[in-house]
C-alpha cells in the first residue's frame, strides 16, 4: 500500500487542533434568551476566552448588532436591533473572536413584550399578575411551580406556549396548564407532537374573569438552568395543518386544525425549494402563533383523500395519477383505514414513504402495499423512526394500492399525513463527523489560522449510486484555499485541507459547500450539511437540533506554532510500520506542550490516539502501522 503524501499531510494537519481549541472562544449562554420584534434589546453573552470579540454571526435575517462590547474575557455585551418583520422563533448565533468561533447558541424572537418572572410566584393563591399578550422569562427550579394570572373576557382565546427544551441549554421537560378561578384545570400539556418535549395549551374563556397559567418541570426536577420563555396571549394555536404539503410558489388553501375557537382556512403562497419544509405561522385576529406548523414543498402530482375510502373499491385516486405521485389524508377517527390507488410501470425503482411524525402529526403509521387484486405485497411500521417506508419495484404494469392506519388504531382530526411514492434517484450528501460523544459541535467550525492550515474529515452519504466524489466550495473566506484528493467510490469519508494565506484578513461567515460526482458532466450533487444537536443524553438520544446547509468558517489570528511533517521516502507496506517525524516550528515566546492527535486514519492504518511534544521540545515521532487488509 502506498499512502499518498496528500493524505498523510492531511492526517497530520489535523493534529494542531488540540492546541488551537485550548485558545478558542467558548460561549455558554445568551441572556435574556429572547426579545420582542421591532425592539432593541441588550443581551449578555457568558463564556470563556472571549478575548477579542469581532462580530455575531446570525444564520437568519432580521437581527442586527448595534454594539458589541467586551466586559471581560468571560462576559460580552451586545445591543441587538430586532426588525419588525424578523422571523418568529429560533435564531442560531455564533460569536466570532480573533482566535476562533464559538459553538452555536440560540436567541429567540417573539411578538410580545417580555417580562421577568418575579419570585415568589409558586402559590396558586398568590400568582404573578401579567398582561395578556406577554412573554415571560422564567426559571423552573427544583420542586418549583410558577403561576401567572391574566384577565380575559368571555369568548376570548387564552393560549400559552412554552419554549423550554427548544432553548437548547439543558434537558428540561416543561408542563403547563390553564386553570380557572376555581382552580379547575381547563387544559394541560406535558409533551405535544408539534413541539415534542415543549408544550402548549389553548382555551376559549367561558366567562369574564381571571385565568392562571401554571409552568413547572414535568417531574418537579428542575434546576437553576431550566430557563423558559412562556408566551401568554390571544394567539391561535393550530395543532396541524391540512394538506400537509404544497407545491413551491403555488397559492394553496390550508385548513388550520385544532384551535379551540374552531378550525379555519388560510391562503398562502409558500416559497422554498422542492423537497424543503416551509414554516407556516398561523395568523388570526392580528396575532401569530409563536411557532410554525411544517409544510412539505413538493412538485409531485397529488390527490387529497376523499371519504369514504376504507376499502379497495372506495380507494382515493385521480385520473392519470401515476407514480411518482403523492396522497394527503387524515386518519379521522379510531380504527380508520385509508386506501389509495395509483398506477406504476414495471421495474420502476420506487420508495413509498409516509410523512406524519416528521411533520409533527401524532400518527404512528402502518403502511401496507397491495397489488391490483388486494393481495399484500409489503408492510412496514417504522423505518429508522416513527414514519413508514417501503422500497418497491413493480413486477408488472398496473394499479397498486396503499393502506394507511395508526399503529394503535388511534385517530382524530389532527392525525394528518402524506404518502409520497417517488423514484429512488441517485443522491449525495455530506456531513462533518461527530468528534466527541454527546458533543455534536466539536470540530464543526472550520477555523484556519493565518499562514497555516486546517483539515477536517468529511463523511459522504450515497443513495442509489456508487461514484468517486469531490467537494466544491461555493465561497470561502478571503485568502483561504481548499484541496483534497477525490474520494473513491469505496470510501465513505475523506480529508479536506484548508489553507489561509499569511495576509488573509481575519474574518468569518457562513459558507455553502457541495459534494458532487467527480465526473464533470454529472448533475448528481448534494449539500455539506450542518447538523447540531443542542441537547444530547447518553443512551437516550438527542433533544432539539438545528440543521443548515452552510458551514461556519473563519480566518483566525496566527497560531503560535507550525507543524512540518517529514514523510518517509518509502511507502508503508501491509503488516508494516512507519515513523512519521514531526517538527514543531515555535514562534518566539511560545514553549508550551503540544498534544498531537489523529482523529482520522485511512482504512487499515492504526496509530496511537495521540502523542505529546513536551514543553520546550520541537521534535516527535508518530508511529503508524498497516494491517494485512490495508
Amino acid at each position: 500500500m502506498n499512502t499518498p503524501r496528500a493524505i498523510i499531510t492531511g492526517m497530520l494537519s489535523l493534529l494542531s487542533a488540540t492546541l488551537i481549541d485550548a485558545y478558542s472562544p467558548e460561549l455558554g449562554i445568551i441572556l435574556p434568551r429572547g426579545g420582542e420584534r421591532g425592539k432593541d434589546v441588550e443581551v449578555n453573552l457568558y463564556g470563556k476566552r472571549m478575548l477579542e470579540p469581532q462580530e455575531l454571526i446570525f444564520y437568519n435575517k432580521g437581527i442586527t448588532v448595534k454594539a458589541l462590547t467586551k466586559v471581560k474575557d468571560t462576559h460580552v455585551k451586545a445591543l441587538l436591533s430586532i426588525a419588525a418583520d424578523a422571523p418568529l422563533g429560533e435564531h442560531p448565533i455564533r460569536l466570532r473572536c480573533r482566535g476562533g468561533m464559538t459553538y452555536m447558541r440560540t436567541f429567540w424572537v417573539g411578538q410580545y413584550p417580555t417580562v421577568k418572572e418575579l419570585e415568589p410566584n409558586n402559590d396558586y393563591a398568590k400568582p404573578q399578575v401579567v398582561e395578556l399578550n406577554s412573554t415571560v422569562h422564567g426559571v423552573a427550579g427544583t420542586e418549583d411551580a410558577d403561576y401567572y394570572q391574566v384577565t380575559a373576557k368571555k369568548g376570548q382565546r387564552v393560549s400559552a406556549e412554552v419554549e423550554g427544551m427548544r432553548l437548547g441549554t439543558v434537558f428540561f421537560d416543561p408542563y403547563i396548564a390553564i386553570l380557572d378561578s376555581r382552580r379547575f384545570e381547563m387544559a394541560t400539556s406535558d409533551d405535544a407532537p408539534l413541539l415534542r418535549q415543549d408544550a402548549f395549551v389553548s382555551v376559549v374563556a367561558p366567562e369574564d374573569g381571571q385565568y392562571t397559567i401554571l409552568v413547572r418541570e414535568s417531574s418537579y426536577e428542575g434546576n437553576d438552568r431550566c430557563r423558559y420563555r412562556l408566551h401568554i396571549g390571544g394567539f391561535t394555536r393550530p395543532t396541524v395543518v391540512y394538506p400537509p404539503a404544497a407545491k413551491p410558489g403555488v397559492t394553496t388553501t390550508f385548513r388550520m386544525i385544532g384551535d379551540p375557537a374552531g378550525d379555519f382556512d388560510v391562503q398562502v403562497t409558500p416559497d422554498g425549494k422542492n423537497g424543503s419544509t416551509y414554516s407556516l405561522f398561523a395568523q388570526r385576529d392580528g396575532q401569530s402563533s409563536p411557532s410554525p406548523n411544517p409544510v412539505v414543498l413538493s412538485n409531485l402530482p397529488f390527490a387529497n383523500e376523499k371519504e369514504p375510502n376504507n376499502a379497495s373499491k372506495q380507494a382515493t385516486t385521480k385520473a392519470g395519477l401515476t407514480a411518482p405521485c403523492a396522497f394527503n389524508g387524515i386518519i379521522s377517527q379510531k380504527g380508520d383505514v385509508d386506501w389509495f390507488r395509483f398506477s406504476a410501470k414495471k421495474g420502476q425503482n420506487l420508495r413509498i414513504r409516509v410523512r406524519a411524525r416528521s411533520l409533527r402529526s401524532p400518527l404512528d403509521s402502518i403502511l401496507i402495499l397491495r397489488d391490483a387484486k388486494g393481495k399484500q405485497i409489503a408492510r412496514n411500521d417504522d423505518q429508522g423512526g416513527l414514519d413508514s417506508i417501503i422500497d418497491f419495484k413493480p413486477p408488472v404494469d398496473g394499479d397498486y394500492f396503499v393502506n394507511v392506519r395508526d399503529h394503535l388504531g388511534k385517530g382524530g382530526p389532527s392525525y394528518t399525513y402524506r404518502v409520497e411514492i417517488d423514484s429512488r434517484k441517485p443522491s449525495l450528501s455530506a456531513t462533518l463527523p461527530v468528534g466527541r460523544r454527546n458533543d455534536s459541535q466539536y470540530r464543526k467550525m472550520i477555523c484556519v489560522p493565518r499562514g497555516n492550515r486546517y483539515a477536517t474529515v468529511v463523511n459522504i452519504s450515497r443513495q442509489n449510486i456508487g461514484c468517486e466524489c469531490k467537494l466544491e466550495a461555493g465561497s470561502l473566506p478571503k485568502g483561504v484555499s481548499m484541496r483534497h484528493s477525490p474520494a473513491p467510490k469505496s470510501a465513505n469519508n475523506f480529508v479536506a485541507l484548508f489553507e489561509a494565506a499569511s495576509d488573509a484578513p481575519v474574518a468569518g461567515g457562513l459558507h455553502h459547500l457541495t459534494i458532487r460526482h467527480a465526473k464533470s458532466d454529472s448533475a448528481v450533487r448534494g449539500d455539506l450539511k450542518e447538523v447540531i444537536h443542542h441537547i444530547e443524553i447518553n443512551n437516550t438520544g438527542t433533544f432539539h437540533s438545528t440543521y443548515d446547509d452552510r458551514i461556519a468558517m473563519a480566518v483566525i489570528e496566527e497560531a503560535p506554532f507550525h507543524i512540518d511533517l517529514h514523510i518517509p521516502p518509502v511507502p508503508i507496506v501491509k503488516n508494516g510500520t512507519a515513523q512519521l517525524k514531526i517538527h514543531l516550528r515555535r514562534k518566539p515566546g511560545f514553549d508550551g506542550a503540544v498534544k498531537v492527535t489523529l482523529p482520522w486514519k485511512p482504512p487499515g492504518i492504526g496509530s496511537p490516539t495521540d502523542i505529546t511534544i513536551p514543553k520546550g521540545k520541537s521534535e516527535a515521532v508518530y508511529k503508524i502501522n498497516a494491517n494485512a487488509d490495508a
